[in-house]
């Protein structure tokens, strides 16, 4: 299957920039705005400070920086190698293979996410709301960063800025 740079990225001008990761700010800070959402929700963000662009990789809570500005960005994205690493087409390949396919305003999410015990594997991926899927990774990080690896958890609770039925539709 031949995949486009649409098909491993996904639309997110329909959201509002400056809280669509509101619920990564414990680790991002307030000064970064996505400028790419790859297939499986995990943004590329510019900070606004000083135009350094980096990546949070939502399953391990990481921030890693890409680029000192977004021209640099827009080079590593024409470079194969970055594109590999950062932007899977064979698992989005897969997933729409086998009739997992993004709609309009959806990325690929977990059933049951990482730190939780969840795998990366093509039965535990399936489509969830954009902001749904930051919201409650972002909550799920938070509330367990501190805990020792292995620990058991006994109750996630979750905020909601809104309610819960306007996330979806």
């Amino acid at each position: 299957m031949k995949l486009t740079f649409n098909d491993l990225t996904v639309n997110f001008s329909h959201l509002k920039l400056e809280s669509i990761l509101s619920d990564w700010e414990w680790l991002i800070g307030k000064n970064k705005l996505p400028i790419l959402i790859t297939a499986f929700g995990e943004p590329f963000v510019q900070d606004r400070k000083n135009g350094n662009v980096y990546f949070l990789s939502v399953a391990d809570a990481d921030l890693t920086k890409v680029a000192d500005s977004p021209e640099e960005f827009k080079e590593k994205l024409n470079d194969n190698e970055f594109t590999k690493e950062y932007l899977p087409a064979q698992a989005v390949g897969d997933l729409k293979t086998s009739g997992n396919i993004l709609k309009a305003g959806q990325v690929y999410s977990y059933k049951i996410p990482p730190m939780l015990g969840g795998e990366f594997v093509p039965e535990n991926i399936e489509p969830c709301n954009i902001a749904v899927h930051f919201s409650i990774l972002g909550q799920i990080h938070e509330q367990v960063k501190d805990l020792p690896e292995g620990a058991e958890i006994g109750e996630i609770k979750f905020k909601s800025p809104k309610p819960w039925w306007k996330f979806w539709g």
